[in-house]
């Protein structure tokens, strides 16, 4: 029997960015700390369908509907539960996946029964710790560290000594036991137990619903080969998804204006002590991209504060070539760099927590950071120059952002002395002819620009089913003088006008000529035309949706007039 497990479909909902996809269905207005908009479920004059972003959920004020964002796509599409989660799948890039029930490992799939027997075992980890003679001086380490019991009990610290092994045999029966084998936590040799986590300080791995879903063993010793080991990945656990701390920020309700990334468990707990609460750890060397997707729907501003060593060095060059295409204007990425050999918490231990705070509030820009894992000796010489802007173009360019492009260009020029004049003119040229106009004067502008620049005609393609949409007389005279200009090559205005018998278009037409309403650098009136052009474009697509939400009430919304609507706000994203 396959089914959907709660804890995927917890994980997609929590992955998914409830405003987002609604607002790629219909138009989400914010105002304050809410999105509203017109509900789609039924007619209304004044928008009552509220967005709640941070517990995820809307709610209509009207006609009283309410629920997540599986509950939302069942609605309005009239799709099935099954089909609204692979949608969800396709747009936070996740493989759907069906489990098959095997009623001979029924405990195994029981997520209420793993999540008691993983608890049960924490306390024992944790009792161990605490009141264990074996663990005296695992707890004289900790104290070291300036962890008291106060944060040993809060973060449920444990440790693995040798009494576990009976203590397990004398808590678990033989059919929990095989459960703990299967998860890693336990191993099998020749008919003995052991522990796979044994001599290991253990932290207890929490999902967002501050559940303890799984282990992480660190060895207190230098020569163990893994400083490290999580429990194997299982149907609840998977390190991909997991964030060693998070719960905590879920916990206290923060408002997330930035969110601090540190590679080390104790690192999260020294920051926590010291009121630092917006800190995350990582269960591996470097961060992955379901993660990377997660924690920008919860915040814009994410700094990564990495070891100060070698492997810290080639995590940050990881992690940067990682989430390059994810940045723009609004997600922005920081960098905080240690010195060698340090951590975050063994930098406050020695500097102070003020140190380290000055550390976040100067936080290194995407451009350092560039510099920082490229560069390592002077740009003096040739050979030097050209690896560093191979190497740097060839992060650049996974950047989706083409301003945050453009000024990085400029930087690097400056860097190896290159000739800066043709990039400045490029940003000039960008502010310059970014055109900030109400809907009213695209008409306007378009014809001014066209009557003076009739060749743009070639370019615009008149049987556009936009130009369709709705009828607009300033857009059936648009398009009347692009049909006057393709068939007569290099027009004058004195010639566009003679197709005209109104008086007051042809003064129209001659104000227009006249007037200089945008200035236009050389050579450049093709990108602002079509600048306009696609503003002119999405006007006409929200005119016809506005005109679809107006006309017809809930009870006449078939399926087929909501994918027209779709269609048409797929369109408009399209061209934005």
């Amino acid at each position: 029997m396959k089914y959907i497990s709660r804890s995927f479909i917890n994980k997609l909902l929590c992955y998914t960015n409830i405003v987002k996809v609604i607002s790629s269905k219909i138009n989400v207005k914010k105002v304050g700390n809410k999105y509203i908009a017109f509900c789609p479920f039924h007619l209304e004059k004044n928008p009552s369908f509220v967005i709640n972003e941070n517990d995820k959920y809307y709610y209509c004020f009207g006609c009283k509907t309410y629920g997540n964002i599986i509950d939302f796509l069942m609605r309005f599409n009239h799709i099935n539960f099954l089909d609204s989660i692979k949608e969800l799948c396709n747009i936070n890039c996740l493989d759907f996946k069906f489990n098959y029930l095997n009623y001979n490992k029924k405990l195994y799939d029981n997520k209420n029964y793993y999540l008691k027997l993983i608890l049960k075992i924490c306390n024992i980890y944790h009792n161990s710790l605490l009141f264990d003679k074996e663990s005296f001086f695992v707890k004289n380490i900790l104290f070291n560290r300036g962890i008291n019991i106060k944060l040993i009990k809060f973060f449920l610290i444990g440790y693995s000594s040798k009494k576990i092994i009976n203590k397990i045999n004398y808590y678990f029966n033989k059919n929990e036991i095989k459960f703990f084998i299967k998860l890693g936590i336990l191993k099998k040799k020749s008919n003995k137990i052991y522990d796979s986590l044994y001599n290991r300080i253990i932290f207890p791995i929490y999902d967002i619903y501050n559940r303890i879903i799984a282990f992480s063993g660190r060895t207190i010793y230098k020569n163990y080969k893994y400083k490290y080991i999580n429990i194997k990945k299982n149907l609840y656990f998977n390190k991909k998804y997991c964030l060693y701390g998070f719960n905590y920020i879920r916990k206290k309700n923060l408002k997330l204006n930035k969110i601090l990334i540190v590679e080390g468990y104790f690192d999260v707990i020294t920051l926590n002590k010291y009121g630092i609460y917006y800190v995350v750890g990582l269960l591996g060397s470097h961060i992955c991209i379901k993660q990377i997707i997660f924690l920008y729907n919860y915040t814009n501003k994410i700094i990564f504060c990495y070891d100060g060593d070698e492997s810290g060095l080639i995590s940050t060059k990881k992690t940067l070539f990682l989430m390059l295409k994810y940045i723009n204007l609004n997600k922005k990425l920081y960098f905080i760099f240690l010195p060698s050999n340090y951590d975050p918490d063994l930098f406050i231990r020695e500097n102070g927590i003020l140190n380290f705070k000055n550390k976040i509030n100067k936080a290194k820009s995407l451009y350092d950071i560039l510099c920082y894992c490229i560069l390592k000796k002077n740009c003096f010489s040739y050979e030097n120059k050209i690896f560093f802007v191979n190497k740097f173009l060839s992060f650049i360019n996974k950047i989706n952002s083409p301003l945050i492009k453009l000024f990085l260009y400029n930087k690097l020029y400056k860097k190896v002395g290159l000739n800066q004049n043709k990039i400045i003119s490029i940003i000039k040229n960008f502010y310059n002819n970014k055109i900030f106009i109400k809907n009213n004067n695209i008409f306007r502008y378009l014809i001014s620009i066209l009557l003076k620049y009739t060749y743009l005609s070639n370019y615009i393609n008149i049987n556009d089913k936009i130009f369709n949409l709705i009828y607009i007389y300033n857009l059936s005279l648009f398009l009347k003088i692009v049909n006057i200009c393709l068939f007569n090559n290099n027009i004058s205005i004195l010639g566009i006008m003679n197709y005209f018998n109104n008086n007051r278009i042809k003064f129209y037409i001659e104000y227009l000529y006249i007037n200089n309403f945008i200035y236009i650098k050389k050579n450049n009136e093709k990108f602002v035309f079509f600048n306009i052009l696609n503003k002119l474009k999405i006007f006409l697509i929200n005119k016809k949706i506005n005109f679809y939400y107006s006309k017809y009430s809930i009870s006449k919304w078939n399926i087929k007039r909501k994918k027209k609507i779709w269609n048409l706000i797929k369109l408009k994203n399209f061209i934005l």
